[in-house]
């Protein structure tokens, strides 16, 4: 069975806020004036620079939000004793392949340590980093899932919800985007990308209790997401279900 780690680290945490926002182009996501005023200010620096100006600012946000990332990792422990084995091993059922997670640990060290070596590090084939930007950024070589602290009724659900999602990414990404021999591996960025964030419709409410809401994200690509589930449900092969979505995909994005 795969092991994890759940962390909470300022420094993982600043990182986190320094590439959704330098990296990944995600200033978008936020909506409170002073999280805008400190993304605006740390744009173009690299995160040498940026990290003493988002330490300051995290260590501050943190006693002020209604959900700070130590109780967030106290929620988040409880359920992933109760419910990460059960929850792994139907993952492994449905895609029909082991979690993809092997010679992470080793990557990871390699990556963190170019981070900042004072950065904490996890020798865990899974390591959950907690972090207060409103993203969930994965790092697959490396199974590092940045998980946002924050639980709700629509989106967000309970911790696990959200790891799951990313999980399913990992398996896709290992045993098919990888896979040269698989139709996946062919597609487009932009195609990939589309089926790549369909395929979570799979978790419905079939994994409750071991979830808390079914996967709604992407509502705009609501009609491929229904298409996917209505052919696993039918056939209830994985492999088939991803040469299917690859042939879809190409043309929902038409």
């Amino acid at each position: 069975m795969a092991t994890y780690e759940i962390i909470y680290d300022e420094i993982q945490d600043a990182y986190n806020w320094y590439s959704a926002i330098n990296l990944f182009h995600q200033i978008n996501k936020l909506k409170d004036e002073d999280d805008l005023e400190i993304a605006k200010k740390i744009i173009g620096l690299n995160f040498s620079q940026a990290k003493e100006i988002l330490i300051t600012f995290i260590s501050k946000r943190n006693k002020k939000i209604s959900m700070p990332p130590k109780k967030f990792e106290r929620i988040m422990r409880e359920q992933l004793e109760q419910n990460f084995e059960l929850a792994v091993k139907k993952l492994e059922k449905v895609a029909g392949h082991k979690l993809a997670v092997k010679k992470c640990a080793k990557n990871r060290a390699i990556e963190i340590a170019k981070i900042d070596k004072s950065a904490t590090c996890s020798k865990a084939d899974l390591l959950f980093l907690i972090t207060t930007f409103p993203a969930m950024i994965v790092y697959y070589e490396e199974g590092v899932i940045y998980t946002y602290a924050k639980i709700d009724d629509e989106l967000w659900g309970m911790p696990l919800d959200g790891i799951l999602h990313e999980l399913m990414h990992f398996q896709t990404d290992f045993y098919y985007r990888q896979n040269p021999e698989s139709p996946v591996a062919k597609l487009s960025e932009d195609d990939y990308y589309v089926l790549k964030e369909s395929l979570p419709a799979l978790l419905d409410e079939s994994w409750k209790p071991i979830i808390t809401l079914p996967d709604c994200s992407y509502p705009e690509y609501q009609e491929l997401r229904d298409k996917l589930v209505d052919f696993y449900r039918r056939n209830g092969d994985f492999d088939e279900l991803m040469r299917f979505g690859a042939e879809e995909v190409e043309k929902f994005n038409r």
